[in-house]
């Protein structure tokens, strides 16, 4: 599904990868396998303040990892990875 969205994402558009998995094979390596295979769509880094959440959930790639610790005096959440991707124009 994921190939098939990268496959129509239009010049300027972006596109944004979620799941809520804390695995590598689900999240980073998936991005990795998309950028490796279209050297047309880059990475966009991701703030994590724009959305709320702990600069401890910005990786060093620029993609959002959530953990059960971040907001932890609310309860926690779940773990999730975000990435942002797109194709210039």
């Amino acid at each position: 599904m994921l190939e098939k969205a990268i496959e129509n994402l239009l010049p300027g558009a972006v596109l944004v990868y979620s799941v809520c998995s804390l695995q590598p094979e689900e999240g980073p390596e998936v991005v990795q396998s998309i950028l490796a295979k279209h050297n047309d769509i880059k990475r966009l880094p991701i703030d994590p303040t724009e959305f709320g959440l702990p600069k401890a959930a910005l990786t060093d790639q620029g993609d959002i990892r959530t953990l059960p610790c971040h907001f932890s005096d609310f309860g926690g959440m779940d773990g999730f990875f975000i990435a942002r991707v797109h194709r210039p124009e």
